[in-house]
């Protein structure tokens, strides 16, 4: 049937619209990335010396997305300036001042790239907060742009680096004080949706004893902000916490008590980075009362959010000048999971900034039983006796005892490594994993020809290399392949020996954490079946550890894919004739998935292939988006659906959505169109007729032509109506 036809016909089809399913299929990218087990930490390094009679204190350090690292210093008290290094802290160079200043600036990058820099600016007898946008990496910076225009109570920031919380919002960690122990801790926040800052208070009342200061802040689990802050009339670090996105706080408590005599020392500048469900924080350690310890500018690390800590590096630089003074600690995680500490240590009127390089959640060692006799089954089975041993070497082992007896052994040595893998996105899922070490020695005497596979662990270990490691050694086979006595490679490096992780390995990844791999004897140790025994004979396999240096380091490649963004194409609304065709589309973005920004669209068209595409939205939070059509023919099925693209290029689309218009309006103006053509047509032919016979041939086709326009002009007439 024609359309025409359609158009004459009194009875339409009612309104067809068809639900859209709820989770839309996206497109995946791969990626791939190479992890390394063990630390390298480095001395601490000068990263700036402004020279003798100058300083260069406080600020943050900021690892951009690009790879790029930023340090904010405040340079004698005038001004901020800003240093930069594109090659991981090997070398800096100076990209930016901000002259007046009273501070260091605070430094942050936004989802969308932007970086922003927030610094104090003195205006009379105030101190209010500034900030400034770049959008190339700090290359280049906007306008000065006023913080909490308008509050005139003074307002600082001095070392909390700013966050940009779940919601999207940015917080601040700011502070205002007019005496040395009067501060208040202030929860300052910008809200893109309605373009307003807001001020909260988060500790201390103003009161001559309140003794708060800097503090740093980090969204925990549920969206709950913890913040820590620094309180110099009890010492210690305080926790406070948020469940409202910041507007009202917990009182504070007692958090971080130093181990040795916690009454005996000041800790100061506190901040904190979260990395997947560890949180990391760094301050100065020194004790202000006679004592033996110099100042040591520390890390410790979290699992509760900030509930409770542990040590995670403890050097003391004891190389820096005894009698200076530090402040100023920030860190920031590189791409290859190390981090990077920076602080400022001052001696007489000279202040400069310093750097120490730590590798990240990462360890590698071995662990052992020894000094016993004992059969194997029990040897095997027993607790672990030593740890962390073997310099630059890891140690599978296996030693007989002299004792005459066909079944009595002395060592058994298994080794564990531990990877980063929270580089990896949450979001992420792992798809290949390729676990290799390299090769330094091996031996067997007894004829056994052992072989190597690796396993899982219930141990906790991220630190250190622990005795419980031993008998936390698991026996299900993370690979089906076993590397072989004789396919053990050996050399400097030489080949490497790896095992392509089974199902059990791969599910044992964790993109959160970490990833703890056991390297253990396989078709002795793991089986439980004893080998061949010789009176006081060895047999192992020795591979290199990190410790060895960059090119032994044990690897694991993981290769994983992302989902992209999460669609919902929704019902069409305002679906309407009168003047024209007209509808709006509807979608909702659910979740963004591990892209800080997504563009959305729709698509439209008579059938499958679409054929329309409205304008891309730009968009860094989820929510419903909409666009209008129009235009289109009424009489034919419109099928749409929503879009979405991740910075990465993983494209998502929803689920395809088919709407008709068919309302009593547009019955109507179809009727009216209809019945306007049949009397016009009529009254067109009643007029060729009789002009046919009155006028002749020619006179009956000049009136046939002058009908057809006027029929013509009247069906665009009768169109517009729709």
């Amino acid at each position: 049937m024609s359309r025409r036809m359609w158009i004459f016909n009194a009875c339409f089809v009612l309104l067809l619209v068809i639900c859209p399913m709820l989770i839309a299929v996206p497109a995946k990218a791969a990626y791939t990335v190479t992890l390394y087990s063990g630390a390298n930490t480095t001395a601490p390094a000068i990263l700036y010396d402004p020279g003798a009679g100058h300083y260069a204190v406080w600020g943050n350090i900021l690892c951009l997305e690009s790879g790029r690292l930023l340090q904010s210093m405040h340079y004698d008290s005038t001004k901020a300036i800003l240093y930069y290094s594109d090659d991981s802290g090997t070398t800096w160079a100076s990209l930016y001042e901000i002259n007046p200043s009273s501070g260091a600036g605070s430094l942050l990058q936004r989802s969308n790239g932007d970086v922003w820099i927030i610094y104090n600016l003195v205006d009379g007898a105030l101190v209010h907060l500034w900030y400034r946008v770049s959008s190339d990496d700090g290359n280049n910076w906007g306008a000065a742009i006023r913080v909490l225009p308008g509050d005139d109570s003074l307002i600082a920031v001095i070392h909390g680096k700013p966050i940009q919380l779940s919601n999207g919002e940015i917080f601040i960690p700011a502070f205002q004080y007019t005496t040395e122990y009067d501060g208040r801790c202030l929860a300052v926040k910008y809200n893109f949706t309605t373009e307003t800052w807001s001020k909260y208070f988060a500790a201390g009342d103003g009161s001559p004893t309140s003794g708060y200061s800097e503090w740093t802040a980090f969204e925990g689990a549920g969206g709950r902000i913890v913040g820590l802050l620094r309180h110099d009339k009890d010492i210690h670090v305080m926790r406070v916490y948020s469940d409202d996105d910041g507007v009202t706080w917990s009182a504070p408590t007692d958090n971080y008590v130093t181990d040795n005599d916690p009454t005996g020392y000041w800790q100061t500048s506190p901040e904190a980075l979260k990395v997947g469900n560890f949180t990391y924080m760094t301050l100065w350690h020194r004790r202000f009362t006679a004592g033996p310890d110099p100042p040591e500018c520390r890390i410790v690390v979290s699992t509760d959010d900030g509930l409770t800590w542990a040590n995670y590096t403890t050097t003391v630089y004891a190389e820096l000048i005894a009698g200076g003074h530090g402040g100023g600690a920030s860190i920031a995680r590189i791409g290859s999971g190390d981090f990077i500490q920076t602080f400022h240590f001052n001696v007489g009127t000279t202040g400069k900034m310093y750097q120490v390089r730590y590798g990240g959640m990462s360890v590698d060692g071995a662990v052992q039983r020894h000094g016993v006799v004992e059969p194997w089954a029990t040897i095997t089975t027993g607790v672990g006796t030593a740890s962390g041993y073997g310099g630059d070497s890891l140690s599978i082992y296996a030693q007989c005892s002299v004792t005459p007896n066909t079944d009595n052994w002395t060592l058994i040595a298994r080794s564990l490594t531990v990877f980063d893998t929270s580089l990896i996105p949450d979001v992420a899922t792992v798809t290949e994993a390729i676990f290799s070490v390299y090769g330094n020695v091996k031996l067997d005497q007894t004829g056994a020809t052992p072989d190597l596979n690796i396993y899982g662990t219930s141990s906790t270990s991220n630190i250190t290399v622990v005795n419980t490691d031993y008998e936390n050694a698991l026996a299900v086979p993370f690979c089906d392949v076993p590397v072989t006595y004789a396919g053990f490679n050996i050399g400097v490096p030489g080949v490497a020996n790896s095992w392509i992780l089974n199902t059990d390995g791969l599910a044992a990844v964790d993109v959160t954490g970490v990833t703890r791999l056991v390297i253990r004897n396989a078709n002795y140790d793991a089986s439980g079946v004893a080998p061949s025994w010789i009176t006081d004979k060895v047999w192992y396999l020795i591979p290199w550890s990190a410790d060895k240096g960059p090119g032994y380091k044990p690897t694991l490649v993981v290769s994983y894919t992302l989902p992209g963004p999460v669609l919902t194409t929704l019902a069409v609304t305002d679906a309407s004739m009168g003047g024209g065709t007209f509808a709006t589309l509807n979608g909702n973005l659910a979740d963004l998935s591990s892209s800080p920004t997504v563009d959305v669209w729709f698509e439209w068209g008579y059938d499958t292939s679409y054929g329309n595409t409205s304008l891309a939205q730009n968009t860094l939070l989820p929510g419903d988006f909409s666009t209008d059509i129009s235009g289109f023919d009424p009489n034919e099925d419109i099928v749409y659906r929503f879009v979405g693209r991740s910075e990465d290029g993983t494209t998502a689309y929803g689920a395809p959505v088919t709407f008709r218009i068919q309302d009593g309006a547009a019955t109507a103006y179809r009727l009216l169109y209809g019945v306007g053509l049949v009397v016009i047509a009529s009254a067109i032919l009643i007029g060729v007729f009789l002009t046919l016979r009155a006028g002749g041939p020619v006179a009956g086709l000049i009136a046939a032509i002058i009908g057809l326009l006027a029929f013509t002009i009247a069906e665009i007439w009768l169109r517009s109506l729709w």
